[in-house]
């Protein structure tokens, strides 16, 4: 269904493309015969003036060597043929456009000859047929791989078709082609839904909390906010402790008296 109109534009678009190229042939072929015309019509001025024939048909010789020449002549003004060179081809064989280039010899603004020209068609012709046999081959091969190519993809579904359609007499998870991303993969998960056989999703896991991160400003804040009980102690004034110092003073007296009583009686049970 696909291919029939693919094939149809190409060959459409061969036949324009001709077409359009025939027609610069012609143009090109037209203005080279003019130009040729109008240069053996100049140098055939002078033998022409002279009446030297041998000289005439030597020229026109050496003008028709050239391989777009087929076929020069020089007429008179009677229309008396006076030399020619080549041969004349039939019309098959004339290059595209007009095909004869005819061109006045002028003698003392005097209408002295008359040269008739006529190109050859292989110099035109045979490159513009070679670049379009290479453009047709060319299309002829990338259609070849594009019906390859659809008739492996027709082949590929096909197959999948077939064995979902086996899978449907006896239907169990998975599907055939229930991962595939295309249509086929839409119809084989479609088909476990209408089954209920395809799984439920997995739950999303919780996200992780976000981790807490301490800037320097804030301890410095924290610590001005709520002083320590070593910071707090640290603050008093020396005066006030010289002041609370002398508050216990330590009785040296009574303490060596209690030291004596106690070890008094430990003499007497000794003696």
């Amino acid at each position: 269904m696909v291919l029939g109109p693919m094939l149809l534009m190409l060959i459409l678009l061969l036949w324009l493309g001709k077409f359009q190229l025939n027609q610069d042939i012609a143009q090109q072929a037209d203005r080279a015969g003019s130009a040729l015309a109008r240069q053996i019509s100049a140098s055939a001025a002078e033998p022409l003036a002279a009446e030297d024939r041998l000289s005439l048909n030597m020229l026109l010789a050496q003008w028709a060597q050239n391989p777009m020449i087929a076929h020069v002549s020089l007429y008179s003004p009677n229309n008396r043929l006076l030399a020619e060179a080549g041969s004349e081809p039939s019309r098959q064989l004339r290059a595209p456009g007009q095909g004869r280039y005819p061109a006045a010899v002028h003698l003392q603004d005097q209408l002295a000859g008359q040269v008739q020209l006529t190109l050859s068609a292989a110099p035109f012709v045979q490159p513009a047929q070679q670049l379009l046999e290479r453009l047709i081959w060319g299309l002829l091969l990338i259609g070849g791989l594009g019906g390859l190519l659809a008739w492996h993809r027709g082949r590929e579904l096909s197959r999948q078709l077939s064995a979902l359609a086996e899978w449907d007499n006896s239907p169990n998870y998975p599907a055939p082609g229930y991962r595939r991303r295309d249509e086929l993969g839409e119809l084989s998960r479609a088909m476990l839904a209408h089954r209920g056989l395809l799984p439920e999703p997995e739950p999303a896991p919780a996200p992780l909390p976000e981790p807490a991160y301490i800037h320097a400003t804030d301890i410095a804040a924290a610590a001005a906010a709520d002083p320590s009980p070593d910071t707090a102690g640290s603050d008093e004034t020396p005066a006030e402790t010289a002041d609370a110092a002398p508050a216990d003073p330590i009785d040296t007296t009574e303490t060596e008296q209690d030291q004596q009583e106690e070890v008094a009686p430990s003499d007497t049970l000794t003696d």
